[in-house]
């Protein structure tokens, strides 16, 4: 086993895949909040795992590192580096298939926050478009295509109106990068296969 081509081959991995953590701002259930929080200290444990991987891969591959070990010492280094190879892969998988669950949960608690900051946008649009409307009756009579037109922008224009606007577009934007993570542990899948089924034969 070449431990610094295995190396750059996780470290080759962990960049397709990133492990940032994942945002609890948007969040607003606490249950979720901690389910989140839960699984981004999961991610910094993995990280730790690749990184003192790495250090041991390292220290196999200098040779002045062993020479005052017995065989036996460094038989059983190689054998728990080489299972270590496996696991944190191992741990790695299953926590992309918890990623994906919680990013669906996520995008569903968002998706409902939408619907109701929606509802609450409508609403708040009815009330000054239907008030502009009983107070500019006589501009409707006089001019109604412009009088709806300017009716609309005034009330598109109100503070509260458009303050849920931009909360309902920050939301959107939030739900799409969240997309955008679901889409690149897809298309990284095969990644960590591959991987994998390289040090899959270096088990004994």
């Amino acid at each position: 086993m070449n431990w610094l081509e295995h190396n750059e081959a996780d470290a080759a991995l962990r960049g397709r895949y990133d492990l940032p953590p994942l945002d609890t701002a948007p969040i607003t259930e606490q249950e979720l909040t901690d389910e989140v929080m839960a699984h981004n200290q999961v991610a910094q444990g993995i990280n730790a795992r690749f990184d003192a991987l790495a250090d041991a891969r390292h220290a196999l591959d200098l040779d002045d590192n062993w020479h005052g070990h017995d065989a036996e010492d460094v038989i059983r280094e190689r054998r728990r580096v080489v299972a270590e190879s496996w696991d944190v892969l191992v741990l790695l998988r299953r926590w992309v298939d918890a990623r994906r669950t919680l990013i669906r949960k996520i995008d569903a608690h968002l998706g409902g926050q939408m619907d109701e900051l929606s509802a609450r946008h409508d609403a708040a649009f009815d009330a000054i478009h239907q008030k502009l409307e009983r107070e500019n009756r006589r501009y409707l009579k006089t001019e109604p295509h412009n009088a709806r037109s300017w009716i609309t922008q005034q009330a598109e224009a109100d503070e509260a109106v458009s303050n849920l606007r931009e909360q309902i577009d920050e939301l959107d934007r939030v739900r799409w990068g969240y997309a955008s993570i679901r889409e690149k542990l897809e298309q990284n899948a095969h990644a960590l296969t591959f991987r994998q089924r390289e040090v899959f034969p270096h088990l004994n």
